[in-house]
């Protein structure tokens, strides 16, 4: 848990957050092994719970899209809005474009 904290820690404290203008969030973590169907899940208003397989770059930038975006439940335009920039900033530019071309392929997250 403290990695992932400090990876959320790390990017909030970044130039980069502040040039988005992304609220700085106390996010909080949980370790569950009973989410059977998932590898995260978000939970109202700031907080994550991860398998030990969901504690990826991944994983971690899509329920922190989540709690980002006003319908925290939705995989809608405002989510993409705000998981596509994080993933090109975190994860680089060939993973920005694989996620921007499963969105215009087949509404992947829904």
């Amino acid at each position: 848990m403290a990695e992932v904290q400090g990876y959320l820690g790390d990017l909030m404290a970044g130039d980069w957050w502040a040039e988005n203008c992304f609220p700085v969030v106390d996010v909080h973590i949980e370790l569950r092994r009973d989410l059977k169907k998932w590898l995260g899940v978000t939970i109202y208003p700031n907080g994550m719970l991860l398998t030990p397989s969901g504690m990826t770059e991944s994983t971690v930038l899509h329920e922190l899209a989540h709690i980002l975006t006003p319908d925290y439940r939705d995989h809608g335009d405002q989510y993409v809005e705000v998981l596509l920039p994080l993933v090109r900033e975190q994860m680089g530019f060939y993973a920005w474009v694989e996620l921007q071309s499963g969105i215009e392929s087949s509404c992947a997250f829904d």
